[in-house]
């Protein structure tokens, strides 16, 4: 029994240390690539061991999680200030860590937000992706095309993502989404003289009294009262995307509505909607691997220095002991020579 007892404690002493060493390689990844002091490591690696103790996501996963916003240019105070509400949006989207943060953090720098805004951008993405069928995955595709435009012309992630959302419901892909929104922009803000004719004939407006665009909805509106046809979408639009804008200007209705939501009716949906995922049977279960992996996290880190310094003997023993062969070998090998002659 006291065997078994030893060889259990071993093991978990093994354990702890593999996962110590796993999690601290993750963390020295996002370190290196914030430039992290020696100060800032250890707060970074408290505010991933807090979060592997108390979410769904490992303190590993977290640790990963710091690496994705350290490569994307966040500082290290940013990266610590992002990570929980980005397990928040993973768990809401039922994705990975990984992928939740390379999409809210390309909306925040696409955008050039500061980091305290990420908390709406993921309840906007969470809002539409409830409110139709462009999900995260959805919507991080197309704001790849669609923010950099929408960005220069001054129109909010909240149209963005409407609009966004009826065309994921009218059946169109998300690189197409991107791109037919970019288009819109381009087309609207700077109509070649074609356009500009098919604008004037419909009595469209895009800019007011002061020369300021108006935005996308207010145009669309304008359009589908003028019953917007085939012909002149095409002469607007070209005829790439003639489809997706008649498709927008149809639905300009169902754009409103989800606009509405999106910017009154949406706080908070991120951690609620999270809650609700992980209130279940596998939620406890993904929390339990979490809190076990901490506990692993929490000794391993004790035991490092000690690992450590004995690592550094034995690799100091070993190079002597290579040397003092070496330096056998030689002399055998000249007492040979000597007596053979």
């Amino acid at each position: 029994a006291a065997v078994v007892s030893i060889a259990t404690a071993v093991d978990q002493v093994s354990k702890s240390l593999q996962t110590f060493a796993q999690f601290d390689d993750q963390l020295r990844v996002a370190a290196s690539y914030a430039g992290a002091t020696a100060e800032e490591f250890q707060a970074m690696g408290r505010a991933a061991a807090e979060a592997g103790a108390t979410t769904s996501k490992t303190a590993s996963q977290a640790a990963q999680g710091l690496a994705e916003f350290a490569s994307r240019g966040f500082s290290v105070r940013e990266q610590i200030e992002a990570l929980v509400p980005a397990i928040r949006l993973a768990e809401a989207a039922q994705v990975e860590l990984g992928r939740a943060t390379e999409v809210s953090s390309g909306i925040l720098r696409g955008y050039g937000k500061d980091v305290s805004e990420l908390k709406r951008i993921n309840d906007i993405i969470v809002g539409i992706s409830g409110a139709s069928a462009a999900n995260l995955n959805f919507v991080g595709e197309a704001a790849k095309f669609a923010i950099p435009a929408a960005r220069a012309v001054g129109e909010e992630f909240e149209t963005v993502a409407a609009i966004l959302g009826t065309l994921a419901d009218q059946q169109f892909e998300a690189g197409q989404s991107g791109n037919a929104l970019k288009n819109f922009l381009i087309s609207l803000t700077g109509p070649t003289s074609k356009a500009q004719a098919a604008l004037d004939k419909l009595g469209v407006s895009t800019r007011d009294a002061q020369g300021n665009f108006l935005g996308l909805v207010p145009i669309f509106k304008q359009l589908n009262a003028a019953n917007l046809d085939l012909t002149d979408s095409t002469a607007i639009f070209g005829r790439y995307f003639t489809t997706a804008a008649l498709a927008v200007t149809k639905s300009i209705g169902e754009v409103e509505k989800d606009l509405d939501l999106l910017k009154y009716g949406i706080d908070g949906i991120t951690e609620s909607t999270a809650e609700f995922q992980q209130a279940g049977l596998g939620g406890s279960f993904r929390r339990l691997e979490s809190a076990v992996e901490a506990i692993y996290v929490a000794v391993g880190d004790q035991l490092a220095p000690i690992v450590s310094a004995a690592a550094g003997l034995l690799t100091e023993f070993a190079g002597s002991s290579s040397k003092a062969a070496a330096a056998t070998t030689v002399f055998a090998g000249a007492a040979t020579v000597s007596y053979t002659h």
